[in-house]
């Protein structure tokens, strides 16, 4: 999922960069308030922080370079990597509550979609009167 949202952000101008660069700051932030940057997850989260600033320069509008299939599938398989590699396993919170949140969302999904259906069959008959 990471790897097709991060691609799909690719043709907007400086989105993509932005994106990554908030999340391996907050990366960065957590790692170093936590006592882990001594690690190689730390150097290397340091090298892709640096690279796409480096590249946000030719990416802002009206852009210049554009990152392309194989710099957006590394990007959001490393994102995905960091993401999961640093879930908060500690976090009693997310595991008792996780069942409540998904099937929230699913209802949340569920009536939006009802909603929005009834109301294009009830725009749809009323075009048609």
């Amino acid at each position: 999922g990471m790897m097709n949202a991060i691609n799909m952000l690719d043709n907007m101008d400086a989105i993509t960069s932005l994106i990554s660069i908030i999340t391996i700051i907050s990366t960065l932030f957590i790692l170093y308030f936590t006592g882990n940057y001594y690690n190689i997850y730390f150097f290397t989260l340091i090298g892709v922080l640096a690279s796409l600033i480096g590249f946000l320069f030719f990416n802002w509008s009206p852009s210049k370079l554009y990152m392309g299939d194989t710099g957006s599938q590394f990007l959001g398989l490393f994102l995905a990597f960091i993401g999961i590699r640093f879930k908060p396993i500690h976090c009693s919170f997310i595991f008792e509550h996780e069942k409540s949140i998904f099937s929230h969302i699913f209802y949340i999904t569920y009536f939006r979609h009802k909603t929005s259906f009834s109301m294009n069959i009830y725009l749809w008959n009323s075009t048609r009167i």
